[in-house]
Order: structure tokens, then C-alpha cells, then sequence
């Protein structure tokens, strides 16, 4: 996702299928410290209480609950029935 046409600066949300598991994730690596998602927050909800959410507040750069480098580990798991609703701002 992005806040503009170029896609120099975005968020990503990623997932995989595996089985009857959703393996999904949000992603800062491509995201400058200067962008809109930065400044307003952001999170990713599950519908599956049994599933963690995963939230970025205002202004934190650093999220921990986001990839910042391709080695993090803030990979989530969901059962294959789940929704995730995504919040920008």
C-alpha cells in the first residue's frame, strides 16, 4: 500500500497459505520513516480472538509488531477461516 503513485515508500501486507494455517504479517522494510502510515498508525486486526493483531502506533518508526529488517520474526498464524481487517490512520 501506498500513499502516493510511487511505490518508493510502502507498507505491506503479506501472507501465505500453509494447510488449514494463514501465516500473515505487516511489513515496514520499504516504508519511510516519513510516511503518512507512520505519522497516522496502523494495525491489523483478526475476527478469531485465537489470533494475535498486530497495531503501529502514530509516529513509531520502529514497530515493534512490523518487519523492519527481512530477519524479524513478527510473523502471525490464523486459522485458514480468520478475516483480517487492516486500519490505516
Amino acid at each position: 500500500m501506498a500513499t502516493t503513485k510511487s511505490v518508493a515508500s510502502v507498507l505491506q501486507f503479506e501472507y501465505t497459505v500453509s494447510s488449514e494455517t494463514l501465516y500473515w504479517d505487516l511489513s515496514s522494510i520499504d516504508l519511510h520513516a516519513d510516511s503518512e502510515f507512520v505519522t497516522a498508525g496502523f494495525s491489523a486486526t483478526p475476527n478469531d480472538s485465537s489470533c494475535s493483531a498486530a497495531s503501529c502506533a502514530a509516529g513509531d518508526t520502529n514497530c515493534a509488531e512490523s518487519y523492519q529488517e527481512a530477519n524479524d520474526t513478527d510473523t502471525n498464524s490464523c486459522s485458514l477461516s480468520a478475516g483480517i481487517t487492516v486500519t490505516l490512520g
